[in-house]
């Protein structure tokens, strides 16, 4: 209330002898709200199916209260093929799977914010539609449900090259990776209940890197590349028990048939204790990395190059096309791999989304919360949280090229309708 209006209520309840005490109370003046007004634009960010609507709004407050907007607003769509908007009442509708914004202006104020939108199709997508969702997915780490940098287990190694898969038996998630020591790479093993703390289990194998896994029935496969004579080595696992034990029924190490210096960093396609596809990448000429599929029935192995996957990577100018991660989304096969462009320069290495329907691949924008911009050792895999799917993906981040503290290994995850 004013001071006037306080001096007057004051006057009308004070008694004769309390009357210049509280004069002075009330005599002093009431500060006046001084805050600037601020708009909040709803809702901030929202995934949205195909063909579906809501409204968007604009509110404005003042020292904690709202207060009129004191101006007319309208709205656009920064890509209105993907989500349009009614300009008057804030209707928005989407038209296309992909990512854009709505902006709300006031005719005085100009910009006042902005709702982000990704319109998506859960409903027999076509593969453009599938790629898209995916690729959005991957890039906008800033969006992830969770994630962590610079991740180690709990006996302090690092997690470079994590490939995370979904095991009941232990408990919730399996990860292997490699740690450097003393000039060479350990390939270690380690369990988690919430993906972003690792208890270290066990070491699957020393002067061994790129270390791989797929669940097979109540088995494992694991594919790594050996350090230092660098080729494939292949174990399975009969179990949990024997997985945590690192006692494998079966290896069979490949021979290099591509390269005579170096074939490695498996994923695996499919695989179970009689037969496993895997994907790799081989020191074309002993001077730059190539792709290649492989084969082994753990007594014989065949290999062949992998002509269209380089190709599709190296139209964007990349020299050499290393590791790679493979997924099926909403029905359609995809795979993440990593691409240097320019030779020992550790912050030009990229992502790439390969598409093996139209074996095309689009370079991904990765955002993190620092801004870095070189990543390597792509995976991911789909998997359930809380009954929700969801994907959980890691990448490498090179110290040339990491912003804001984020070297190391990255594990990230998001859930999705």
């Amino acid at each position: 209330m004013g001071a006037s209006m306080s001096v007057q209520r004051c006057g009308m309840l004070a008694s004769a002898g309390l009357w210049a005490a509280i004069m002075a109370g009330c005599n002093q003046a009431v500060s006046a709200c001084t805050e600037p007004g601020r708009v909040r634009i709803s809702p901030d960010d929202i995934s949205m199916i195909l063909g579906t609507s809501f409204v968007a709004s604009a509110e404005s407050f003042a020292c904690g209260n709202a207060v009129p907007l004191g101006e007319r607003l309208t709205w656009r769509s920064l890509n209105p093929t993907i989500a349009d908007v009614d300009a008057v009442t804030g209707l928005v509708t989407g038209k296309a799977v992909g990512p854009t914004a709505i902006i709300a202006a006031g005719e005085r104020s100009g910009d006042l914010g902005r709702v982000r939108v990704f319109v998506y199709n859960p409903t027999n997508p076509t593969d453009a539609e599938a790629r898209a969702e995916l690729r959005y997915y991957i890039e906008q780490v800033i969006r992830a449900t969770a994630r962590t940098y610079s991740v180690h287990d709990d006996a302090g190694h690092t997690m470079d090259g994590l490939k995370v898969i979904a095991s009941a038996a232990a408990g919730g998630f399996i990860g292997v990776y490699q740690t450097y020591r003393a000039g060479t790479f350990d390939a270690h093993l380690a369990t988690s209940t919430d993906l972003l703390n690792w208890h270290w289990r066990v070491t699957l194998a020393r002067q061994a890197a790129q270390p791989t896994i797929k669940a097979a029935g109540n088995g494992y496969v694991v594919a790594l590349e050996t350090d230092g004579d660098n080729h494939l080595r292949f174990a399975y696992y009969d179990s949990w028990t024997a997985l945590l034990a690192a006692n494998p029924s079966k290896t069979y190490d490949a021979p290099r048939t591509l390269s005579p210096c170096a074939e490695g960093t498996p994923n695996i396609y499919e695989g179970d204790d009689s037969r496993v596809d895997v994907g790799f990448h081989y020191w074309s000429e002993c001077n730059v990395g190539r792709q290649a599929r492989g084969v082994t029935d753990w007594t014989s192995w065949s290999a062949t190059t992998d002509v269209a996957l380089d190709t599709a990577i190296t139209r964007y100018g990349i020299a050499g096309v290393g590791d790679r991660d493979v997924l099926t989304f909403r029905g359609y096969q995809f795979g993440v791999i990593e691409g240097e462009g320019v030779r020992n320069d550790w912050t030009s290495w990229r992502i790439f989304l390969y598409d093996y329907q139209t074996r095309t691949a689009d370079q991904l924008n990765i955002l993190t919360d620092g801004g870095s911009i070189s990543f390597g050792n792509p995976t991911v895999e789909q998997i359930e949280l809380g009954g929700q799917p969801a994907l959980v993906m890691s990448l490498y981040l090179f110290l040339d090229g990491a912003r804001g503290g984020e070297t190391g290994s990255l594990v990230y995850y998001r859930t999705y309708p």
